[in-house]
């Protein structure tokens, strides 16, 4: 079900994260930030597959923050810098499942949740198959 429900919106973030990550643009033409609005119905399945959600009902103006880190001090010539994912869940930052500190590597974010991801042409066909 979390897949139905915020399938796309995963699908989306791992899209601009690995934009971002890539080195096909240049650094002035990438966008430093993403938003998006949804409701509590759209964050309580957010929170879950992020392994986060604590089963208490968001309360008003609840967000959640996913920050792209690049670790600068391990740049070497001739490799890519590495990323790491930081999630803030109503300003408390939040470790996810399967790291061992709050700033998660890129890779192991994307391992955990692109399970959950969806295109839109998949939500499509999935959803002409589903009863109302």
């Amino acid at each position: 079900m979390s897949q139905l429900s915020v399938g796309r919106l995963v699908q989306l973030l791992l899209h601009n994260l690995d934009e971002f990550g890539s080195g096909v643009q240049q650094e002035e033409e990438k966008a430093k930030m993403f938003l998006y609005s949804g409701h509590d119905t759209t964050l309580i399945p957010l929170l879950n597959l992020l392994g986060i959600y604590d089963g208490i009902w968001p309360p008003f103006a609840s967000h959640v923050i996913i920050e792209l880190h690049r670790d600068d001090d391990v740049i070497k010539p001739d490799e890519a810098p590495e990323y790491f994912v930081r999630a803030i869940y109503n300003s408390v930052e939040r470790k996810l499942p399967g790291c061992n500190d709050v700033m998660c590597p890129l890779d192991v974010f994307r391992a955990a949740v692109e399970k959950f991801a969806l295109s839109e042409s998949d939500y499509d066909a999935t959803c002409a198959n589903c009863d109302y």
